[in-house]
This record gives structure tokens, sequence and C-alpha cells, in this order.
């Protein structure tokens, strides 16, 4: 998994810099265009990273990864819809298992967003909305020496179905988005045995190319 990340992110950074060198070209870095050209960028490719738990077990956070894409549809002046594609992996490690548990999720938010306007084309916006998730792989539990089950197993793992809420902060800069994320579900994940009776939230970072 981590190796898949990191050859999005050197595939990021190879895009990003070709960008970067297309519009300067272009434009001679003239200021006015080379903002014009930064603010128009309406779709996004992010990458993210932070810790997710399931609140109600006892048990510590794990680490999430998150791999996106995005689009702000611009509603009125200041207000954005934000729908979103997500592949994230969330997780947790429990007090009383030996291994870290992880699910992973295809996941679709569509937030509200109202940007203020900064200098040079650049914006902050807040965001929040609804997400729907469903749960496509994990890894084993291990329950102890003789039986060991799929996070998603029908009898003794977590719902494949997940929803909740999102929040968020994002700063629009240039061919650039970063931001901070808080999602929250809404469903137990009831499996009825611990650990996996709880909910699912996430927290992190991300960072992404529009284009």
């Amino acid at each position: 998994m981590k190796k898949f990340f990191l050859v999005v992110v050197l595939a990021l950074t190879t895009l990003t810099i070709n960008a970067q060198e297309k519009i300067f070209l272009e434009y001679g870095a003239a200021e006015e265009e080379v903002e014009k050209v930064y603010r128009d960028k309406n779709f996004a490719i992010k990458l993210g990273a932070g810790i997710s738990n399931l609140l109600g077990t006892e048990a510590y956070p794990a680490t999430s990864y998150k791999f996106a894409f995005s689009y702000d549809w611009r509603l009125v002046k200041g207000l954005y819809l934000i729908p979103e594609m997500d592949f994230i992996v969330k997780g947790s490690n429990p007090w009383n298992w030996t291994n870290t548990l992880n699910a992973a999720y295809l996941q679709m938010p569509v937030c509200l967003a109202w940007k203020f306007d900064l200098p040079k084309g650049m914006k902050l916006g807040l965001k929040a909305g609804p997400y729907v998730a469903v749960g496509l792989f994990g890894s084993d539990i291990i329950w102890d020496s003789w039986y060991t089950s799929d996070v998603f197993d029908s009898n003794f793992g977590s719902s494949r179905f997940d929803a909740g809420v999102m929040a968020g902060v994002h700063f629009d800069f240039f061919v650039f988005t970063v931001g901070m994320e808080y999602s929250q579900g809404l469903i137990m994940l009831n499996s009825g045995y611990t650990p996996l009776n709880g909910y699912n939230y996430a927290a992190g970072l991300t960072f992404g190319v529009r284009f």
C-alpha cells in the first residue's frame, strides 16, 4: 500500500512541474495572466494522510491514507458544490488484539464549500457535507489461534456500508490545493464483537494538484 502511494506522489510531482513549466513558458510569467490560468482550475487530484479509529471501541488510532478526485462546481459567486471520489484506508489498533485492523473503502463525499477570495487568485475554502462509502477489502482479524476472518466477514466482521459527515478547510494557490479534513461515521459497524463495534472516524491533511 505504501509503495502505491509513493508512486502516486511521484506522478503528481511530475504533473505539477510540467504544468508550471507550460504556464510560465506560454505566458512569459506575466503576473495577471498566470493568475487567471491558475484560478480557473476546478478538477483536482489529491493525496491525504492522517489518523483513523473506531469511535466507541477500546483501540489506539491507526494510520489512514487517501487518494481522491474532486471537482469544484461553482453555484454562485463564492459558493461551490464539491463532489469527490475517494479511495481511503481506515483502521484501528485494538488494545486486546495483536494485529492492526485496516479497511479500504470507496468513499463518495458531496460537500458545499464557501470560498473566500485572496490576493493573486488564491482562495480559502470551508466545506461540509455528507458521505457514503462501501468497503472493498481489508486486513484479517486474528481472533485466536484457531480462527481468522476478513474484516468484512459476513458473520464476524464489519458492515461494508458506511455513511457520515465530513468537514474541512482548504487553501487553493496556483495549481495546488492543501487542506485539513475530518470525517465522522454515523452508522454503527456492528458485528456484535469487540473490536469492530464502533463508528469510523478519520482526520488528516491533504495535498493536491488542480488542473
